[in-house]
């Protein structure tokens, strides 16, 4: 019960969108749960630079999960939110005896 009114509050309120929560964010941005918001940054724009469309390697669907990734982590809200949901999400696993390699 708690993981719907969580999960209904943060998406009610706008604050993340399309998010999955079995992708790690912040795997996608090579970063530590306990990264800074400026280390988000620094990573997030040195991957977006690497795999931009218009750069090298043109790679244009890395792109888009490296930007979905910073449009959760870059907002301070929306990270927390999704921070919670995780926690939430890996407990219920728990409980159902599912795996949880995330």
């Amino acid at each position: 019960m708690i993981y719907l009114k969580l999960s209904r509050r943060c998406f009610a309120s706008g604050q993340l969108k399309n998010i999955d929560l079995n992708i790690n964010y912040y795997k996608i941005l090579s970063v530590d749960i306990g990264a800074s918001e400026a280390q988000i940054k620094q990573s997030f724009y040195a991957l977006a630079k690497k795999y931009h469309p218009d750069g090298e390697s043109k790679d244009e669907e890395k792109f888009k999960h490296i930007s979905s990734a910073y449009e959760v982590l870059g907002n301070i809200d929306s990270r927390r939110h999704y921070d919670e949901l995780r926690v939430l999400n890996t407990f219920e696993k728990n409980m159902k005896g599912e795996n949880t390699e995330a």
